[in-house]
């Protein structure tokens, strides 16, 4: 079993591959009753066209078709659903699908082994019945219905099909009403059949268990269930080009007040000089943003007094996987929305931060990397969001903030590029007299 030290901050992280090709990571948290377990794959929205390297044509599956098998694992041949037997254990389940990848949890104290065993048994049972089929399809849609009227998630989409000219990420996770009347079973089985693999799943394990138990119930029950044989898949690579589809977009929803959202495409080769890791460049933007529109950032500070927003200002930088661009965005709530959007796009002309603020940032992030080990959740997601995006553990989070330096700050901000901008803006219906 191998050992993945987690760097000045006394914690391992164990890893073990079965023989049937999928990977344990595995953290120990004996301060906790409970554990936590994912069984993740590497398969999300976004990949909706794949083969084997073999094979000549590719295959084209709907949007939205991730989501939709996610929904349908839960269908057992035994005429059951998953939640039943979980439910009988008093354990608490879930799934959930991302762009990247979908993954299948659960959470409880007792029955670590029979918790185990039926995850591992349900996920790898493909079962997709037509009439099944037709009631998720119900349940989907109406899921479908509740996003578009809801103006976060608006936002939130209307924000990507404007950023994206190509990418699927510019596509709901959830896909739309006609993506999910095109999907059958055999679209279904296909997409079982190219990512539902140990070659292309991992489980991670957190919180107080025996590890060489779960490895041992893990390979015993792996002996018992049957694989597909697709080897060496393959997804069609889209080429993201670097302008954004349209810069801006105006809405009216049911909201009280008016919601907006700045989202910047930045080239990744921006910031290659700088001989960054990924998690630090990230570290480095949320300390930009967080300093200059955080709730402790003058702006913030000045905009709250004077009463003009109704909400804080959220942000976020994401570094693409396919390090061509890096994302950020800001979003808030506000009665007077061309001043704050004004207000905001002085300040990102004008961004600033001093050595001492840096200096408590970096306090609070090595303490950050500390306490999270305690909650097995975080460090679960955490481990997920690792592999998933880096194929590997970062073991260096606490000294990544250790290393945060104003000189490299600086760099950093003089690297950022706010000429592809995408605005949306989502405004009260008015109601007529």
């Amino acid at each position: 079993m191998d050992k993945i030290i987690l760097k000045n901050i006394d914690e391992e992280i164990l890893h073990e591959k079965t023989d049937s090709g999928l990977d344990i990571y595995m953290l120990q948290n004996k301060k906790v009753k409970s554990f936590y377990i994912t069984l993740n794959v590497k398969y999300g929205s976004t990949y909706t066209s794949f083969k084997e390297k073999k094979a000549k044509n590719f295959i084209n599956v709907p949007n939205g078709i991730a989501h939709f098998l996610e929904h349908m694992k839960f269908y057992q041949p035994n005429g059951k659903s998953a939640h039943e037997y979980f439910n009988k254990l008093g354990s608490s389940i879930n799934a959930a699908t991302s762009y990247r990848y979908t993954y299948y949890e659960v959470y409880s104290t007792t029955e670590f082994k029979k918790n185990l065993e039926y995850l591992l048994e349900y996920v790898y049972t493909p079962y997709f019945k037509n009439k099944d089929i037709k009631t998720e399809k119900g349940i989907i849609k109406e899921e479908i219905k509740m996003g578009l009227d809801s103006p976060s998630s608006t936002l939130f989409m209307t924000s990507n099909e404007l950023l994206y000219e190509k990418d699927n990420m510019k596509y709901s996770i959830a896909g739309s009403i006609n993506d999910i009347n095109k999907i059958n079973s055999k679209m279904l089985q296909d997409v079982f059949d190219h990512f539902y693999k140990p070659d292309n799943m991992f489980l991670v394990i957190t919180g107080n268990f025996n590890p060489e138990l779960a490895v041992a119930i893990t390979n015993q029950k792996m002996k018992n269930l049957k694989f597909s044989t697709k080897k060496d898949v393959e997804t069609k690579k889209i080429k993201e080009p670097a302008n954004v589809s349209l810069n801006e977009k105006y809405l009216k929803m049911d909201v009280t007040v008016t919601k907006l959202k700045l989202s910047y495409k930045i080239p990744y080769k921006n910031f290659t000089k700088l001989k960054l890791s990924n998690t630090s460049l990230v570290v480095y933007l949320n300390v930009i943003l967080k300093n200059n529109f955080g709730v402790t950032s003058s702006l913030y500070q000045k905009l709250n007094e004077e009463k003009l927003l109704s909400s804080g200002i959220f942000y976020s930088s994401v570094v693409r996987k396919e390090k061509d661009y890096v994302i950020l965005s800001l979003e808030t709530e506000t009665k007077y929305p061309d001043d704050i959007k004004k207000k905001i796009l002085d300040k990102l002309n004008n961004l600033e931060i001093d050595e001492k603020t840096l200096l408590r940032c970096k306090k609070i992030l090595i303490s950050d990397a500390v306490l999270r080990t305690d909650s097995i959740q975080v460090m679960n997601n955490a481990i997920q969001t690792d592999i998933i995006m880096f194929n590997k553990i970062i073991q260096d989070d606490y000294q990544t903030a250790k290393n945060l330096n104003f000189k490299t700050l600086n760099q950093v901000m003089n690297c950022l590029d706010f000429s592809k901008q995408v605005y949306v803006q989502i405004d009260p219906i008015k109601i007529q007299d």
